[in-house]
């Protein structure tokens, strides 16, 4: 495994991006390009999990993917938006910079979001061009071709933030002068799907008491009438952030959920679906 590290400037320097990427070894099949998938984790947006990164990274490199995990700004700088966005961009661009040493299947560039990483990499789908505008960019240049949204926040209208902490999250996200439009657009994107989202898998558990299932159920309506390509599972019960569901990534039992555990598997054989044909 080779490991590369990008870091974000921001005012604390806690952003990055750390890239693991298989070697072109002889002992493979030597020049091959493997698909990427860009790890956005979970936390509120006050923090990146532990929990929903490596652990993640690891079991998509296992498959044999390259693995980026984007550690991305958090509330610590207010307002927090367009931080994040514009990391993200950046760690797509830099994947493209460096494809054909790293062997990145440019094809194949997948997004996974866990919680509120799943409305980063959602929101990263349906507004390129406003970020491709910050970063003076081509919005082309942020392509990428599968998104999986793990127990993802959506709308804020759904339940996250609740109702008590509603205002403070709003002004850490946004503060006062944001534009209003666009406001709209990263906190109601299930209205605004574009004909260029990618296709889509969703995952979640019907009783999840933090982010409520309503999020993907009404996204995944919003695809199915934008007739965008997906494929959802909704498991019984489980709580919320269940990363992979095992012991590998849980910090309590009940982190552990046979019966949720094999949403990876749906996940890596619906990518390979596509990226095998």
């Amino acid at each position: 495994m080779r490991v590369e590290k990008r870091t974000f400037q921001t005012k604390l320097n806690t952003s990055y991006a750390a890239a693991y990427l298989w070697e072109d070894s002889e002992h493979f099949k030597t020049g091959e390009k493997r698909p990427v998938v860009v790890v956005c984790p979970g936390g509120g947006y006050r923090h990146t999990s532990d929990r929903e990164a490596d652990p993640v990274a690891l079991k998509y490199f296992s498959e044999g993917f390259h693995v980026v995990i984007l550690r991305y700004t958090c509330i610590s700088e207010k307002p927090l938006f367009p931080a994040p966005h514009k990391e993200l961009g950046q760690t797509i661009l830099w994947i493209r910079e460096n494809a054909e040493a790293w062997h990145v299947d440019l094809a194949n560039i997948v997004l996974t979001g866990f919680s509120a990483g799943g409305h980063l990499a959602c929101t990263f789908a349906t507004e390129r061009e406003w970020i491709a505008n910050l970063l003076d960019v081509y919005k082309e240049s942020l392509r990428f071709n599968h998104l999986v949204l793990c127990y993802p926040v959506i709308n804020f209208t759904y339940g996250w933030p609740n109702q008590a902490d509603k205002d403070k999250k709003m002004a850490d996200l946004f503060g006062n002068d944001f534009d209003k439009q666009v406001k709209e657009r990263l906190t109601l994107p299930d209205q605004f799907i574009p004909e260029s989202m990618p296709r889509t898998f969703i995952w979640h558990t019907v009783d999840d008491a933090s982010v409520p299932v309503d999020n993907s159920l009404k996204l995944m309506m919003a695809l199915r009438d934008k007739s965008v390509t997906h494929e959802a599972h909704f498991f019984e019960s489980g709580v919320h952030g269940l990363a992979l569901s095992t012991s590998v990534s849980s910090q309590t039992k009940e982190q552990e959920n046979e019966y949720c555990e094999p949403w990876f598997d749906l996940a890596v054989n619906w990518l390979k679906k596509s990226i095998n044909t």
